[in-house]
């Protein structure tokens, strides 16, 4: 169980939209227990639970005991995330500040996640104005 929560980190899975299930076997396959992310956006900005969110995440290593996985479904090396993909994360981020109380720090998997294609500090911008809009 994750006791401290300050994070949102955001990926992308460098593949095509593809079931939760089959991102779930991808992590069985690396040798996690189950998926390694909380929340996974697909395509058409439908939201599916991965991870229980109070568990401790597998999708960023030294840093899953205080943060929350969250993972775009696209290649962003080659697609740009839609504007539903980007509607959910702003949607998930404010429900997650709200559950924990708190503005989350938005960070990002590594240097060249989640892609080329997503404009990390405009990304991160658009997240942090939509915490502040909902006044929480």
């Amino acid at each position: 169980m994750r006791l401290v929560t300050t994070s949102v980190i955001f990926h992308h899975s460098a593949s095509k939209d593809v079931p939760i299930e089959e991102i779930a076997q991808w992590h069985k396959a690396r040798g996690f227990k189950e998926i390694g992310y909380h929340f996974v956006i697909h395509r058409d900005g439908r939201l599916e639970v991965g991870r229980d969110v109070n568990k401790i995440g597998a999708h960023a290593q030294g840093r899953n005991w205080y943060s929350i996985g969250v993972c775009l479904l696209g290649h962003m090396d080659f697609v740009f995330p839609t504007a539903a993909q980007v509607m959910t994360a702003k949607t998930i981020y404010i429900k997650l500040c709200k559950d924990y109380k708190k503005k989350l720090t938005v960070s990002f998997h590594h240097a060249n996640c989640p892609g080329k294609h997503l404009n990390r500090e405009l990304f991160k911008k658009m997240l942090e104005e939509s915490y502040a809009a909902a006044n929480l």
